[in-house]
C-alpha cells in the first residue's frame, strides 16, 4: 500500500498559514481589549471577570456582582430561565440533587421546606407540598423513604416552568403559548432554539471564514482595526443566514413586527438617537453577533434596553473565541447618554 507523505513545501505553506491564522487573531484579542477599555473608560465602568459558580460567571460591574449566564451547549431555553430569576433561587433548586448526598438528611428537609414557601409565596402556582418518595433496603427489607434530591427536582422543575411563563409572556404576549410560528409550526420556544442555535453556528462558521479571508489577504482590514474589519464581516454574514431562514420559513422580520426583527431599528422618544441590535426575538430579546466581552455596562446594551426594555440580551460569541451568554435585564445599567453619535 503506497505511503502518502506532504512534500517540504506544502509543509511549510502549512505552518505559514496557520502562523498568519494566529497572528489574526491575536490582532483581533488585543483590538478587544482596548475596545473594551475604552468603553470601560467612556462609561465610567470597570469591568473585570471572575470565577464561576454552578455555571454562573459573576462580572464584576461598577461594583455590584451582575450574574451572567454562560450558554451550555446550546440549552438556549435553560441559560434563559435562569437569568431571568430575579431572586436567584432556580441556581441553588437545581444544584440541590448533590448538595443532598452531602448533608444530613434533617438539615436538607429544612432547606426544601424553606424553599417550598418562598415558591409559594412568590405566586409560583402547583408546588407541590410533602416529598417524593423512593424504597430503600434495610437489613433486607424494603422500606419507603422521603427522597430529598427528587423533591429538589421536582421543585425546580415547578418554579422553571414558573420562570419560563412569566418571560414568555413578556416577550411574546399573554397568548404565546397558541403561537405557531412560520411554515414549520414552531412553538415560541422551538423558534428561541432554531433562531439561537443559527445564529451560533452562522457566528462560528463566519468567524473560521472571516479570519481565513484576513490572513490571506483576501479582506482588507479596515481603519487598522482588526476586531472591526472581521466584526462587520461576521454582522453581514450571520444577518443573510438568519433573513434566508426567515424567508424560507415565511416570517415577516420587519421593524414593525412583533415577532422577529433582524437589524432593524428601535426607537423612542424618550431616548435620542437609535438602536439597531443584530436580532430581536418578539418585543424584546435581543441577541447580539459579537466578537467583544459585552455586559451590561456597554453603552450599546444600555441604549437598547432605555428604547424598550430587555427581557434579556444573549451575546452570541464564536465558540472559538469562549461561546455566548445571557445577561439578565437587571445587570444592564441605566443609560446616561454619552455622545452625540448614535450607537448600534
Amino acid at each position: 500500500m503506497p505511503t502518502l507523505e506532504l512534500s517540504d513545501e506544502l509543509l511549510a505553506q502549512d505552518r505559514e498559514a496557520a502562523e498568519a491564522r494566529y497572528q489574526v487573531e491575536r490582532n483581533v484579542v488585543m483590538d478587544l481589549l482596548a475596545e473594551e477599555e475604552r468603553e470601560a473608560i467612556q462609561n465610567g465602568q470597570f469591568v473585570l471577570t471572575g470565577g464561576s459558580s454552578n455555571n454562573t460567571t459573576r462580572m464584576m460591574v461598577g461594583g455590584a456582582r451582575a450574574p451572567i449566564r454562560p450558554v451550555m451547549n446550546e440549552k438556549w431555553d435553560s441559560a434563559l430561565n435562569l437569568a431571568s430569576d430575579p431572586f436567584g433561587i432556580l441556581d441553588p433548586i437545581m444544584g440541590a440533587a448533590d448538595a443532598a448526598r452531602e448533608v444530613a438528611a434533617a438539615n436538607y428537609k429544612g432547606q426544601l421546606e424553606e424553599t417550598r414557601s418562598a415558591l409559594k409565596s412568590l405566586g409560583v402556582k402547583n408546588v407541590p407540598d410533602g416529598f417524593e418518595q423512593a424504597w430503600v433496603n434495610v437489613n433486607g427489607t424494603s422500606i419507603m423513604v422521603p427522597d430529598y434530591p427528587a423533591t429538589a427536582k421536582t421543585l425546580a422543575a415547578v418554579y422553571e416552568a414558573h420562570l419560563r411563563d412569566q418571560r414568555l409572556r413578556e416577550t411574546y404576549g399573554e397568548d404565546y403559548a397558541n403561537l405557531r410560528i412560520g411554515k414549520s409550526r414552531m412553538t415560541v420556544t422551538e423558534f428561541e432554539s432554531k433562531v439561537l442555535t443559527l445564529q451560533q453556528k452562522s457566528v462560528d462558521n463566519w468567524y473560521d471564514v472571516g479570519v481565513g479571508l484576513i490572513a490571506r489577504g483576501e479582506l482588507k482590514i479596515r481603519n487598522d482595526d482588526y476586531a472591526q474589519t472581521l466584526g462587520r464581516y461576521m454582522d453581514e454574514q450571520v444577518r443573510r443566514d438568519l433573513r434566508s431562514f426567515a424567508k424560507a420559513e415565511g416570517i415577516n422580520e420587519s421593524s414593525a413586527s412583533n415577532l422577529w426583527a433582524i437589524n432593524r431599528r428601535l426607537s423612542s422618544d424618550l431616548v435620542e438617537g437609535y438602536g439597531l441590535p443584530d436580532n430581536r426575538l418578539g418585543m424584546n430579546l435581543y441577541a447580539d453577533t459579537s466578537l467583544a466581552r459585552k455586559t451590561g455596562s456597554f453603552e450599546q446594551i444600555m441604549r437598547w434596553n432605555a428604547i424598550r426594555p430587555a427581557s434579556a440580551v444573549v451575546v452570541i460569541r464564536p465558540t472559538q473565541m469562549g461561546g455566548s451568554w445571557v445577561i439578565p435585564s437587571s445587570s444592564i445599567l441605566p443609560y446616561k447618554p454619552i455622545t452625540a453619535k448614535p450607537s448600534r
